[in-house]
């Protein structure tokens, strides 16, 4: 009898570890799994600071050359630039119109186009040899 119980304890034992090291497995794949997401959040993370840089820089360049100049009214001297646009939607404007932008090296300026989405539309119905 007590060899029985003993191999009863023997394969109890061993299959406790056969389940610990699957447990074991799991948590190691999880973990490459996890490190994997967090590389991947850190490249998103580098994208999404580059294009809020971006627009920040955009916006500082748009308001420099259309805004206004804000002065020390004691002294004179240049604050910064205020330019004001009326409130809007981003969804709204970019249902509506088309965004390209290129930087034109024969000219060093970036150029900025927006145009109507259904004048895009329109031009890709056009036959071909109608413009």
């Amino acid at each position: 009898m007590k060899n029985e119980e003993v191999n009863r304890l023997k394969s109890a034992y061993l299959s406790q570890e056969r389940q610990l090291g699957r447990y074991r497995k799991k948590v190691a794949d999880m973990e490459a799994e996890l490190k994997k997401a967090r590389e991947t959040l850190q490249v998103a993370d580098g994208g999404i600071d580059e294009l809020r840089r971006t627009a920040d820089g955009l916006l500082a360049q748009i308001a420099i050359t259309y805004g206004k100049k804000v002065t020390d009214e004691e002294t004179g001297e240049v604050l910064g630039w205020r330019l004001t646009i009326d409130k809007f939607s981003v969804a709204d404007v970019l249902g509506k119109y088309t965004v390209a932008a290129n930087y034109d090296p024969l000219r060093d300026k970036y150029v900025v186009g927006v145009f109507p989405k259904e004048a895009e539309a329109a031009k890709e119905e056009a036959p071909a040899d109608a413009g």
